[in-house]
Formats: structure tokens, sequence, C-alpha cells
């Protein structure tokens, strides 16, 4: 499993210094929204995430 230093600004320093709240419904993208903080941070954002009751049961 990789972690978030290991893949911290892979692909670019694009989005360096931006901190991005990734807000987590009940919807069943919950389940893809793993794939789209992996990407944000590749490109140097901090991620944090964060989770509805309902996202939570997914």
């Amino acid at each position: 499993m990789q972690t978030h230093d290991s893949i911290h600004s892979t692909e670019s320093h694009e989005l360096a210094g931006t901190t991005i709240i990734l807000a987590l419904t009940g919807s069943v993208a919950v389940l893809r929204a793993i794939d789209l903080a992996r990407l944000l941070i590749r490109h140097g954002a901090r991620v944090v995430p964060v989770m509805s009751p309902a996202a939570a049961t997914l």
C-alpha cells in the first residue's frame, strides 16, 4: 500500500501549498474518491477528507 509521503508531488508541483477539503457524502462516488485524492496528492496538494455518516457506511 502506498503512503501519502511516497506519492506526494510525484507527477507535478502544480498544487503545492494547496489544501483541498474532499467532502464525501452517501453516494457511490465515495468509492472513486480514493482515486481522486491520490491524483491530487500526486500533484502536490494536501487533501483533507471529510465524510458524512452516510458515506461512512459504504
